[in-house]
């Protein structure tokens, strides 16, 4: 009878314990891994391509643009006449536009979105060591903020925290949390260089529900915010949030996107992430 009871506990305390013995973190990452596909499948996709319904609740501001001269008259009307195209007007209700998330092994990502005639008016591209964004017409590099979030965003894109030592990041396994009636495993993420995140695993399912840490916002600095992944399916193989969504430490809603397809090994060119100047009609 002893022995039974001995078992029984065993196998209740097994999502974080091993009979007396607590998960690592090692152990943690091979559990999301397994959930998203397993560790062979994951490391055998090379690159991405995905489409998204993207909706912006909260307006990024206008970007700043080099005047000509004798321009003055005209800078409203072109500043008007770019919004409407990107469907992104100051103050307007928020819009859903379709986004394209192109990514390449180990660590390259693009970020494309259509305007209605399905012209690409926004780009955002991480080239593995440096990124930069356009915006009606207008380049700009990404700061240091920038380039270190996304920094960590590409090189676990795919398989998350497998080899995540090699990938410069520092995990601690933290207290487990109770979230609106959900229990989470809390692996907390410090990359080389200091900047921190937690990210919360569901116990009963293994997959990363919550992302909460300061993030990179529309100004350019950093501030407490809220990722949400939800609506986990599998695709090709691979179990996918086909909803994510972002928040400010408030909790309102920055923006969402729902995923509408996703195709991997589809061959993506080293040409997509190439720093060359980008205009709004490319």
């Amino acid at each position: 009878m002893k022995k039974v009871l001995v078992v029984g506990l065993c196998l209740l305390v097994g999502l974080v314990f091993s009979c007396g013995k607590q998960a690592t973190v090692d152990d943690v990452a091979q559990m999301i891994a397994k959930a998203a596909g397993g560790a062979e499948k994951l490391q055998s996709i090379t690159d991405q391509v995905s489409t998204w319904d993207f909706t912006m609740h909260i307006m990024p501001p206008m970007p700043e643009q080099p005047m000509a001269e004798g321009a003055e008259g005209q800078e409203g009307e072109m500043m008007e006449q770019s919004a409407e195209g990107s469907g992104a007007e100051m103050g307007a209700t928020p819009q859903t536009m379709p986004m394209t998330i192109t990514y390449k092994k180990p660590n390259k990502i693009r970020f494309d979105m259509q305007g209605p005639d399905g012209s690409t008016t926004w780009s955002s591209c991480y080239d593995g060591m440096k990124g930069w964004e356009v915006a009606m017409g207008h380049q700009k590099d990404y700061s240091d903020l920038q380039n270190q979030e996304t920094e960590t965003m590409a090189a676990t894109w795919i398989d998350g925290f497998l080899n995540y030592q090699e990938k410069g990041l520092t995990l601690a396994l933290l207290p487990g949390e109770l979230v609106d009636g959900t229990k989470y495993m809390v692996l907390q993420s410090t990359d080389k260089h200091g900047n921190v995140q937690k990210y919360y695993i569901n116990e009963a399912m293994h997959v990363i529900e919550r992302q909460a840490g300061e993030m990179v916002g529309m100004e350019g600095t950093k501030e407490p915010m809220l990722m949400t992944f939800k609506d986990y399916k599998m695709v090709d193989g691979v179990n996918m949030a086909h909803h994510v969504a972002q928040y400010k430490g408030s909790g309102e809603m920055i923006w969402e996107a729902t995923m509408k397809e996703a195709k991997h090994n589809a061959g993506v060119d080293d040409m997509m992430f190439m720093a060359q100047p980008m205009t709004s009609t490319q």
